[in-house]
């Protein structure tokens, strides 16, 4: 079965296709309420374990979750890095690769200020990067939803996203000030109740 995301994207382009082709036509269609899934953070040393599986592997699928758990970059801003975006060891986000109403790959800057952000990287952060050799254009030439089937092959035990959760847990276990935490995430609001699990464990 299809998530709730998924049908009703192909819901909006039927209906973008319907409204051009065949006006006449009104389409009632009831969409699958959304379903909040379950975050299963991997403690440091599953992700060490999966980290290096990655690394032996795909180098892509490597630096691209050492940017999610050791930045909390999300997988659109993550594909949508150019090695301009890296400037010794500072790392300008600010933009992210989404999907458009024609179903079509596009670059975009993010919805809200506090999307963009320059963030310092560590030294596993540049490593990374500087091992994929990329010198201009994007790092990382997969789309998003590839780096999140590969991931899903890697470690079905959870998702991608759940990286960026464990970077949030990190910073919540350093004391970190919210404040702090919300530029880093580039969020609006930091929601520290979806990261205490990881303690809990």
């Amino acid at each position: 079965s299809k998530s709730p995301k998924t049908v009703s994207n192909a819901h909006g382009l039927l209906v973008s296709a319907v409204k051009e082709y065949a006006p006449e036509l009104h389409l009632n269609t009831r969409l699958p309420a959304k379903v909040k899934p379950d975050i299963q953070i991997p403690t440091h040393e599953e992700l060490q374990v999966l980290l290096n599986k990655a690394k032996a592997k795909d180098k892509e699928l490597y630096c691209a979750m050492i940017l999610a758990a050791y930045m909390g970059l999300r997988r659109s801003e993550i594909c949508a890095l150019q090695a301009s975006d890296v400037d010794g060891n500072r790392i300008a986000i600010n933009k992210a690769l989404v999907i458009d109403q024609n179903e079509k790959w596009i670059v975009k800057t993010p919805k809200s200020y506090s999307g963009k952000r320059v963030l310092e990287a560590p030294d596993p952060v540049l490593a990374a990067i500087n091992e994929l050799g990329v010198t201009e254009g994007r790092l990382i030439r997969c789309v998003p939803a590839t780096i999140s089937d590969k991931f899903h092959d890697l470690s079905p035990c959870c998702r991608f996203h759940d990286l960026r959760h464990y970077y949030a847990s990190v910073m919540l276990a350093l004391g970190i000030p919210d404040k702090y935490a919300m530029e880093r995430m580039g969020h609006a609001r930091y929601a520290k109740a979806s990261v205490s699990t990881h303690h809990e464990r």
